[in-house]
């Protein structure tokens, strides 16, 4: 999948987001607000998959 994709995810959870929060529903509002960074890492973890792994270094292993 494309990173339009999970962008658009996103932007379409915030604005759900938003129409919750504004409607009354808060907590929901708050919840589904949060989704939105899990999409966002989501789709760079789905999409960092199609390239060739590369190894990185940990900070316990030396930087």
């Amino acid at each position: 999948m494309g990173k339009e994709v999970y962008v658009a995810g996103t932007v379409l959870s915030i604005l759900i987001s938003l129409a919750l929060y504004l409607t009354g529903r808060r907590e929901a509002g708050i919840f589904v607000g949060l989704w939105a960074p899990t999409i966002l890492l989501l789709g760079e973890r789905m999409d960092g998959e199609d390239r060739a792994p590369t190894r990185r270094r940990g900070f316990w292993r030396g930087a």
